[in-house]
């Protein structure tokens, strides 16, 4: 076969641009040909649409489902295409070296550094109300976007040490409401540390990377990477295919208590616990949950949700979509390895039953993937886009009733532990 001819030479381009114009192309052409991959794979095994024939099943679980099938049946897709560019595998190195380094504490009366790792009990107040509440939770000291100064004001401060910080929100700040306001935190530093990370060329990574050579290294991890974007692709296709379904259901009846239950429970992940911890008034907890339970944003995200499932539970019991044990230990093991996967189901029975129930309605997910046309050739997404809201904005207030994200302000971490 003959080698392909070089990309014409466009007047004006420069070498550089010319190789990161190709650059995109490859990198456009390995992840669509992943993700088609995978998709093949999940609709291949996807279950049948036809309705159980040996469960009894509700008349109205039964036409929520009908129609569910039949609105997906006329949906079409175009997904955002993935890239995989030379500084993401520069970033899966440095996470890599990151994974090898070590720490070194800041002594009592030493002064925190830019890049430190530092452990701190914060508390915000934005208009008297609690904003923010955290604790014992390790963060980096870089600059925060959405938080800009927080963590910039405490290089120079001494371990341990407590401090009043100001803060102003970015006009672009995920909640409009809270958007160029000034929170003001409470700040206890309990622990500090440098974190020292090690060269490519040092002894220790190259052991670690079996010898390889860095150009050898890189690849696999390209490879890899083209992979991941494969699924992230996917899984945006579920979540945009969800979206759609719920935007021609907005008429649909969701029952406002359970949307309360679900705003209950994000508030006590997200705030309550914290607040209790850092030793918040009664009163002033109660007043955070009423604002979050009453924040439209968040009302109109947790109902969305609550539409989800319950729109997902008809179908799966109208297919009669069962998991059983080993279906859920084998989608674990490929997740996780080899764990220790009937301990932890056994020690941990709630965790055990909402991982069925979620891949009993990820099957039925997979049910309106197969009914859907999907296409992954919309153009990828400029860094730092925003998310579009889930639905148009209020005709007559202007004001967007659910984003995708509605974050009030960090991200709570996955874990107490510190970063790696």
């Amino acid at each position: 076969m003959a080698p392909k001819p070089p990309p014409p030479k466009v007047r004006g381009q420069t070498a550089a641009k010319q190789r990161a114009a190709e650059e995109k192309r490859t990198s456009a052409r390995s992840t669509t040909l992943e993700a088609g991959r995978q998709l093949q794979r999940i609709l291949q095994s996807a279950p049948g649409a036809s309705a159980a024939s040996s469960v009894a099943i509700d008349a109205a679980a039964k036409r929520s489902a009908e129609r569910l099938l039949n609105l997906a049946g006329g949906i079409e897709l175009h997904i955002p295409v993935g890239l995989v560019r030379e500084r993401d595998v520069d970033a899966r190195v440095a996470a890599m070296q990151r994974q090898l380094s070590h720490t070194a504490s800041r002594g009592s009366g030493e002064d925190i550094h830019a890049g430190d790792e530092v452990q701190l009990d914060l508390l915000g107040y934005l208009g008297g109300d609690v904003f923010l509440a955290e604790t014992d939770t390790w963060y980096r000291v870089t600059p925060n976007r959405l938080l800009p100064g927080l963590f910039e004001a405490l290089v120079g401060q001494k371990v341990p040490g407590q401090r009043l910080i100001n803060v102003t929100l970015p006009p672009d700040y995920p909640v409009a409401q809270q958007a160029g306001r000034t929170v003001v935190f409470a700040v206890a530093i309990r622990a500090a540390r440098a974190r020292k990370v090690p060269a490519v060329t040092d002894p220790i990574f190259v052991a670690v990377t079996n010898n390889k050579k860095l150009a050898d290294l890189r690849a696999e991890l390209k490879k890899e990477l083209i992979v991941i974007r494969g699924q992230q692709m996917v899984e945006h296709a579920r979540l945009l295919l969800l979206r759609e379904l719920y935007i021609k259901s907005m008429g649909d009846e969701v029952p406002g208590e359970l949307v309360d239950e679900e705003l209950t429970r994000q508030w006590r992940g997200l705030q309550g616990e914290s607040q209790a911890r850092q030793g918040v008034p009664l009163p002033a907890q109660k007043k955070s949950q009423q604002a979050y339970l009453q924040d439209p944003t968040l009302r109109g995200e947790a109902r969305r949700i609550v539409w989800e499932q319950r729109a997902l539970e008809a179908l799966a019991a109208t297919l009669g979509l069962e998991v059983n044990d080993d279906e859920l230990k084998k989608t674990l093991a490929v997740m996780f390895g080899s764990l220790d996967l009937d301990g932890i189901l056994y020690r941990n029975p709630g965790l055990h039953k909402d991982l069925l129930r979620g891949l009993r309605l990820r099957k039925a997910q997979d049910v309106l993937l197969a009914r859907a046309t999907i296409a992954f050739d919309a153009p990828p997404s400029p860094p730092g886009t925003r998310v579009t809201p889930l639905v148009p904005p209020d005709e007559k207030t202007g004001v967007d009733r659910m984003v995708v994200t509605t974050t009030r302000g960090l991200k709570r971490p996955p874990s107490k532990t510190p970063p790696s």
